[in-house]
């Protein structure tokens, strides 16, 4: 048995219309794959643009809180003096208030 070709059940005379077709779909089928390609490719620009885009706000987002860390140091420390203020205050207050009621007490 010998191996038939695949157009060998197309007629002679028919058989370069028949190829013709065939190589008209091949044409359209590449053609519809070449446009999904494109669409793929277009979709493909956008994401790494806005990836771009994310990544650029993540750096700018990390020099503002590194900013902020910074800021709070500073803060921090002010609260502290503040703190510390508020206790020498505070004890003066209730040492100057108790000079002044214990020799009345005592009496």
């Amino acid at each position: 048995m010998t191996a038939q070709p695949i157009d060998a059940d197309v007629p002679t005379g028919d058989l370069t219309e028949y190829r013709l077709g065939q190589i008209e779909r091949a044409v359209s089928t590449m053609a519809a794959s070449m446009q999904d390609l494109v669409r793929i490719e277009q979709k493909h620009a956008e994401t790494r643009e806005a990836l771009g885009r994310a990544f650029d706000a993540q750096k700018d987002d990390r020099e503002r809180i590194r900013q902020l860390e910074l800021q709070m140091v500073g803060v921090q420390q002010s609260r502290g003096w503040v703190q510390q203020y508020g206790s020498i205050v505070a004890t003066a207050l209730i040492t100057g208030v108790l000079t002044q009621i214990i020799p009345h007490v005592l009496k």
